[in-house]
């Protein structure tokens, strides 16, 4: 699928080569004595935590940080020739691709075709700025067409499935054929057909001799030809080595397994008198003139949790925001709340409503405190725009303190890791104290530490009145309380009904 540049160098030779180095930027140590090398013919496994320092370390590697003046420590890059500490032309060498990177896209509007995206690998920029030669159009179809993407090359990037639009941005990296290949968290909120497509891609660009550097909080995602794994915690390295010792060790346990503090059942109004929560009937929705979802029909009633299942473009997170009150049915559908007892303002449903999801984290622009994202919850702002009262901010503490959080209280969300600021939007939605939680992917991005965590807090959450209805492509995160589950299809329900019947009529849809 993709040839790799000639070598005539030793399998035995580095690479690269980190030796005592740390980094501090604004005054903060984010790698310390980091003592690590990449050999020909080694494939990296990075693991760890969120904020463990694992795309501090990618950034590292690329040469996008330089290590601590202060410090004794040597970067050494040693591609063709003597080994030197030059980060000239390094980038183009070490392609990166990352679940930040795709969001970027998003954030700022970018919209190319899949083609054009391929084509700024050429020059290493987000934006195409300059017309490729036709020797790189020629070399980006032929891409294409081995990595079977032919049918995404005119498809508007930001209309792609999450699937479709990593699997172009890894033909992206690739298309200058770089020495290197980095992936940070590339998996993150992908269902599981979209992820064994983009790490089948990723086995067959690693059988190529290409070295893979793959940062992943999912020890699943460890595709088979990783060599090496390496496991971070608080930016040190603190375990690395051969893949099957390392992971054999008690430090796997360390990256994968912490407990996490349990969610006391937080008390609020509950209305009793409701004969439902919420009533959809022949719902179409379109979005840009084009029908996402068909003939929506769904009824929750009280004590029910709903857990959302379908594949990327399915129709999911339109769902959501049809219940959220942030799209609305056309002429002949209908969404009722609450027993039909809502005002209809969309005020009053975001403070009755809280919502985490991917997208709200991707449109969270403003680079403000941790604390202060939190209090922007009661305003249901996308930043703080607004004067808290001192019991608002009380509140917003206790959610921090509740999330052990307060190491990102003072801390902008542009310093913090993508993890660490999903755990600050998912305290920023409890703000409320809300009677309904929607959670869109909720775990996307975290640790499995965190996310044994949060599933429990979501867990407790449900078993103290709040209603649940949680979207994710994770089988395995479709927690205990859950009592219903519906299937989602080209924007159609294709099943639903009590948890037991679904899971045993459609096991075949939930692991696909």
């Amino acid at each position: 699928m993709y040839e790799m540049k000639k070598n005539r160098h030793s399998n035995n030779e580095f690479i690269i080569s980190l030796s005592n180095v740390s980094v501090r930027l604004q005054g903060r140590t984010l790698l310390s004595c980091i003592t690590w090398q990449l050999r020909r013919g080694e494939h990296w496994a990075l693991i760890g935590g969120n904020g463990a320092g694992k795309s501090t370390l990618l950034r590292l590697i690329r040469g996008e940080l330089w290590p601590d003046p202060g410090s004794p420590g040597r970067r050494l890059y040693k591609f063709e020739g003597p080994a030197g500490e030059s980060t000239v032309g390094i980038k183009k060498r070490i392609a990166l691709v990352s679940a930040e990177q795709h969001d970027e896209y998003h954030r700022k509007h970018w919209n190319m075709s899949g083609r054009e995206v391929v084509y700024t690998g050429f020059f290493d920029s987000a934006w195409l700025h300059q017309e490729p030669a036709e020797e790189q159009k020629t070399a980006a179809d032929k891409l294409l067409s081995a990595m079977k993407l032919d049918h995404l090359g005119s498809k508007d990037f930001l209309e792609m499935s999450q699937g479709e639009a990593r699997k172009i941005l890894i033909a992206r990296a690739l298309v200058a054929r770089p020495d290197i290949l980095a992936l940070d968290e590339p998996c993150n909120g992908l269902d599981i057909s979209s992820r064994r497509k983009l790490l089948q891609m990723v086995e067959e660009i690693a059988a190529t001799g290409t070295p893979v550097l793959y940062a992943t909080h999912r020890v699943e995602e460890l595709i088979p030809s990783i060599t090496h794994v390496l496991i971070m915690d608080h930016g040190k390295i603190i375990e690395q080595g051969e893949k099957n010792r390392v992971l054999a060790g008690e430090r796997q346990q360390h990256a994968f397994g912490r407990d996490m503090t349990q969610l006391p059942p937080p008390s609020g109004r509950r209305d009793s008198s409701w004969s439902f929560l919420i009533k959809i009937r022949h719902a179409d929705v379109f979005v840009q003139h084009k029908k996402i979802l068909r003939d929506i029909s769904w009824v929750m009633h009280k004590a029910e949790h709903w857990a959302i299942i379908g594949r990327n473009g399915a129709g999911k997170s339109t769902l959501l925001k049809l219940i959220a009150g942030d799209v609305y049915p056309a002429l002949g559908g209908e969404v009722q709340r609450f027993g039909g007892k809502d005002s209809g303002s969309v005020w009053d449903l975001r403070k009755r409503i809280g919502i985490v999801s991917a997208e709200l984290q991707r449109e969270y622009v403003y680079d403000v405190k941790g604390i202060d994202a939190v209090v922007s919850g009661f305003f249901s702002s996308v930043g703080l725009h607004r004067t808290a009262t001192s019991g608002q901010r009380e509140t917003a503490r206790h959610w921090i303190d509740f999330f052990q959080l307060q190491h990102l209280s003072e801390k902008l969300l542009s310093e913090m890791s993508y993890g660490e600021q999903r755990k600050i939007l998912i305290a920023r939605a409890m703000t409320h104290n809300p009677d309904m939680l929607i959670v869109d992917e909720p775990c996307s991005g975290l640790d499995s530490a965190a996310r044994a965590g949060f599933l429990s807090f979501i867990a407790q959450a449900a078993r103290s009145g709040v209603a649940l209805i949680m979207a994710t492509h994770h089988p395995d995160e479709i927690i205990s309380v859950i009592t219903h589950i519906m299937v989602v299809d080209k924007g159609r329900i294709i099943a639903q009904g009590k948890r037991e019947e679904i899971i045993k009529s459609h096991q075949d849809l939930l692991l696909s």
